[in-house]
């Protein structure tokens, strides 16, 4: 079977501040992704009315701390999703609690296929100062890449907005056990999914899909960025 899996960043805190209706994002990733399975990074927790129907839901209860409207949520149309919060005795997402949702997605046909949906924010201490940093982060929850991985029978996904560019893909993610590589989607084929408002206006690339080698040999189309979806900019 054919199924499509994307992720994309709602700016939830951004659009409130600026009284942009969340509906819209959601609609238009409706009209224009057409995704079986959505990650949505910085969406808010309670999804608009008209989207709860025929879908099928995993949110990390809270989202982050201090910033409980808005988490990374996957979302499955007409496929089945088991949220996964243990696996093997250890909790997923302990390190840094709301930077990592994982579940299950069951398909018509084969095994299930274990997606991994990625926030990683530049952290601050309770006085604003910086105490983190996204590559520092990934590298700290390898461990749960890794169980992920071993407790997957259909292969791997990890995708999200990793806010920060990767020359190559992080070490955290290469090789996460059975011999396996994981690889970008895109390969070296840069797709810019972030633009600054202030000029330049200079864009980056952000957002990543990554997978297990198996499932890379079965992809039959990448598409992404504002290369592919310009009006994604309006969001």
């Amino acid at each position: 079977m054919k199924f499509r899996i994307a992720t994309w960043n709602l700016n939830t805190w951004i659009n409130r501040k600026n009284r942009v209706p969340l509906d819209g994002c959601w609609q238009w990733a409706e009209e224009n992704i057409r995704a079986d399975v959505m990650i949505l990074t910085e969406a808010p927790l309670e999804p608009p009315h008209a989207f709860r129907t025929d879908r099928r839901w995993a949110v990390r209860p809270g989202g982050f701390p201090g910033r409980s409207g808005w988490g990374t949520i996957i979302v499955g149309h007409k496929v089945g999703i088991e949220h996964l919060t243990e696996v093997e005795g250890r909790t997923i997402d302990a390190s840094f609690p709301g930077s990592l949702t994982a579940a299950n997605v069951i398909l018509e046909e084969g095994p299930p296929i274990t997606v991994c949906g990625i926030y990683l924010p530049y952290r601050k201490d309770s006085d604003g100062r910086f105490v983190g940093h996204p590559s520092r982060d990934i590298a700290e929850l390898k461990e749960d890449f890794k169980v992920l991985r071993r407790r997957s029978s259909g292969g791997l996904v990890i995708a999200g907005d990793f806010n920060h560019e990767h020359v190559v893909t992080p070490k955290a993610i290469r090789k996460i056990g059975r011999g396996e590589r994981m690889v970008d989607v895109f390969g070296s084929d840069s797709r810019h999914t972030f633009r600054k408002e202030n000029p330049p206006h200079d864009e980056f690339k952000l957002d990543y899909v990554f997978v297990n080698r198996d499932l890379r040999d079965r992809v039959i189309g990448a598409r992404g960025g504002f290369e592919d979806y310009p009006t994604a900019a309006n969001w």
